[in-house]
């Protein structure tokens, strides 16, 4: 079988994937209707949904206490907190599946928690201001990777193969087994589930060396969440503990860096243009990071993606 054809398989697998149920399709069609009010959501959210949601807004790394249904809907809005609702689903539903042999949900969950941190730390110093896209788009970039993990053990079982035995990048490995990278496949997915299009946008981006991206877009978005990523594949995993440590470690490195940087910045903006400014203050943001996290964890002898 090809790579083209086993791509076409993962298509129809995700195209085939059992929708969820109706009392939740009820509640996705509320938040998309702009003329739906906060009365009508709370009143139709089961306890079981919006425990689930809660359970996922309320992460210790979202950087804030989202108390009530209430509270996230007039924090968030119907859109983020469609997004955090239907990735709280996705999770369950794709962990539920997968094979436990071949791929380790625990890690896949500290690693997503671990671009979740870094990725909020530079939203911080860039003074990004939509954090919960950032929450939501850093807890799902990988999420192709647990749909090839839960419908396609053999595919799995090659690509963890040849990355051992080739210490071979998990994207490389991808495109040798699957024909597409874990990005591409997540993307669809999220776009299936009409997740909105900056978020899945940026997950197809987030492996590529180049990104496209346009002042039209949201290409803070994009380009926060690659080098989150460049970042988090540069070093071994930390355990929970550890990695609730280095979350302090850089928020109070992000307080410390922002006055001067935000200075840098504006004047930068003011000689070539937002986009530009944005992409040539990055390197500088990904020192600070790397400075910080160099003395808590160990490097990996060749990169993750």
């Amino acid at each position: 079988m090809d790579r083209v054809e086993t791509f076409q398989r993962i298509k129809k697998k995700i195209d085939m994937l059992p929708l969820f149920d109706s009392d939740i399709f009820k509640i996705i069609a509320l938040l998309d209707d702009k003329d739906s009010d906060f009365e009508q959501i709370i009143n139709n959210l089961s306890p079981g949904i919006a425990a689930k949601f809660l359970s996922v807004a309320n992460s210790s790394y979202y950087g804030q206490e989202i108390k009530s249904i209430n509270h996230a809907l007039r924090v968030l809005g119907f859109n983020g907190m469609k997004n955090i609702l239907v990735t709280s689903i996705l999770y369950d539903q794709y962990c539920d599946d997968v094979v436990h042999k071949y791929f380790n949900v625990s890690k896949f969950h500290l690693e997503a928690r671990f671009c979740v941190i870094v990725s909020s730390v530079i939203g911080k110093i860039f003074e990004y201001n939509q954090p919960e896209k950032l929450f939501t788009v850093a807890l799902v970039h990988d999420i192709g990777k647990l749909v090839v993990a839960a419908n396609f053990t053999d595919e799995i079982q090659k690509i963890n193969e040849i990355k051992d035995s080739k210490k071979m990048p998990s994207r490389k490995a991808e495109l040798e087994v699957l024909g597409v990278p874990h990005s591409i496949i997540g993307a669809y997915l999220l776009k299936k589930m009409k997740i909105s299009r900056d978020i899945y946008y940026a997950v197809a981006q987030h492996e590529e060396k180049k990104p496209i991206v346009s002042e039209k877009g949201d290409y803070r978005l994009v380009l926060i969440l690659r080098e989150a990523s460049i970042i988090i594949n540069r070093y071994f995993l930390p355990n929970e503990k550890k990695l609730l440590e280095i979350f302090e470690k850089l928020n109070a490195m992000a307080r410390t860096v922002q006055g001067n940087f935000q200075q840098n910045f504006r004047k930068a903006m003011l000689e070539n243009g937002q986009m530009a400014a944005f992409k040539q203050q990055l390197p500088f943001i990904r020192d600070f990071i790397f400075k910080e996290l160099g003395d808590n964890l160990e490097e990996r002898f060749y990169p993750a993606a």
